[in-house]
């Protein structure tokens, strides 16, 4: 359960590891964890790599390709949430039923 709460962007739990689908421990299930995993395809979990072994089976294959695109974006959306609550409120734009119903937001 950790680790999937995990893989939605929520708050990690003190000594749990990342969301398995981050082969690369970024935070961010996307392009840079595919590119990881694709060289060790078809390959058994040998060191460097036993995380693109994502259901730790013992092989890196279309399983583990699987979970990582099922869970591909994962992390992104918190992040661009965050980003958001940084900008100063006069430059935020909470859509239809923000601040600035039906009018343009002030740039």
């Amino acid at each position: 359960l950790t680790e999937l709460l995990q893989c939605f962007g929520l708050p990690a739990v003190p000594g749990a590891g990342a969301c398995r689908e981050d082969v690369n421990g970024d935070g961010v299930v996307d392009v840079l964890d595919l590119r990881d995993l694709l060289p060790c395809f078809g390959q058994p979990a040998v060191p460097g790599c036993e995380s693109e072994d994502i259901n730790q089976d013992g092989i890196v294959n279309v399983l583990d390709l699987a979970d990582l695109l099922l869970s591909f974006g994962e992390g992104q959306r918190r992040r661009l949430e965050e980003r958001a609550t940084m900008l100063p409120l006069h430059e935020r734009h909470t859509g239809q039923d923000g601040p600035y119903e039906g009018r343009d937001h002030p740039r």
